[in-house]
């Protein structure tokens, strides 16, 4: 119960109105990259028989999307589209962000094999187990 009242925590940070800007992910990111490798751990953690309801798992992997979605502003491959600078800056700071982010994910060792095994955890899982 513990780790999922951590992943709760690190949920609140990153799931509010207004969402954060993707500076504020990468900033996370860059002071401790190892986060990452820690929320992948977290994404395979068993439902104890003790407590199947527990949501670490699911919680750990909707941290990891919210790290990592792309900015409302711009549509990858577009050119911005604002007249006004300021709001053009502003995307391109969180364009230039997002990409300085998933830098630090592809350079962690063995995330494609995390994204597999995370994968792999998911498509395994029968929902009829847990229902009961």
């Amino acid at each position: 119960m513990s780790q999922e009242t951590a992943l709760w925590a690190a949920h609140g940070l990153l799931c509010r109105s207004p969402p954060p800007s993707r500076q504020f992910c990468h900033e996370i990111l860059k002071h401790n990259p190892e986060v990452l490798d820690l929320l992948f751990k977290c994404t395979v953690l068993p439902r104890p028989a003790w407590y199947p309801e527990s949501q670490a798992a699911s919680l750990a992997s909707e941290v990891l999307v919210l790290l990592f979605h792309y900015p409302f502003e711009v549509v990858p491959g577009l050119s911005s589209p604002f007249e006004d600078v300021t709001l053009r800056d502003k995307a391109d700071t969180e364009w230039k962000s997002m990409v300085d982010s998933l830098k630090i994910f592809t350079s962690r060792p063995n995330w494609v094999e995390d994204i597999i095994i995370v994968w792999d955890r998911i498509n395994d899982e029968n929902w009829q187990d847990i229902k009961t």
